[in-house]
């Protein structure tokens, strides 16, 4: 498992899912092979990334 703030350089997950609270303008996430378009995630707020069946899904942890 890895959890991250927000990322600030590339960071590469093959892992079930990926924990973040957001990306900056420098960083960059390949979560199993797609690339995550930062506009998709809030910052500052904590986020779990998965993969369903092929679509990713990020959900808000509360």
């Amino acid at each position: 498992m890895s959890i991250y703030g927000i990322i600030d350089g590339l960071v590469q997950c093959d892992g079930e899912y990926i924990v973040l609270s957001g990306i900056s303008p420098r960083g960059h996430l390949i979560f199993n092979g797609e690339i995550i378009d930062r506009e998709a995630l809030k910052q500052n707020v904590l986020q779990k990334i998965i993969m369903r069946d092929h679509v990713i899904e990020i959900k808000e942890i509360v």
